[in-house]
């Protein structure tokens, strides 16, 4: 028989409490308490402003307006919980706000906008070791 672990349905600002359902507010939360990323490097991230990434922060009932910010900030969380487990904490924010050899020297904030795909690659690749 299998076991049956449960989720944990508090969503603190750890990678296990940050998952696919995790509200604006808590991903938000995570980006700047965990992975040290400023607000303006987030927004900037998702295409949005500062004002709205505050606003995330401040409320947790805040929904997105903007569908294409929404859709990147999942993408942002996304890579947040790739790299958690191999670079915890500000090391995290320090991948994605560095240059990237794996990304002809761009770096990843500046793409999750227009090439996620790119930038999840090069962080797989990353995480295992692989330099191509």
């Amino acid at each position: 028989m299998t076991s049956f672990t449960p989720v944990s349905t508090s969503h603190g600002a750890t990678p296990a409490g940050l998952t696919e359902t995790s509200s604006p507010h808590e991903i938000v939360r995570y980006l700047r308490e965990e992975a040290q990323l400023t607000n303006h490097e987030i927004a900037t991230a998702i295409g949005t402003v500062e004002l709205t990434i505050s606003r995330w922060a401040r409320d947790p009932n805040a929904r997105p307006r903007d569908r294409a910010a929404a859709e990147h900030l999942d993408d942002l969380r996304d890579l947040a919980l790739l790299l958690a487990d191999t670079l915890p904490g500000e090391h995290t924010g320090r991948w994605i706000r560095a240059r990237s050899r794996l990304l002809g020297g761009e770096r990843p904030k500046d793409l999750i906008t227009t090439d996620y795909q790119r930038v999840r690659i090069a962080a797989e690749q990353f995480i295992s070791g692989d330099p191509t």
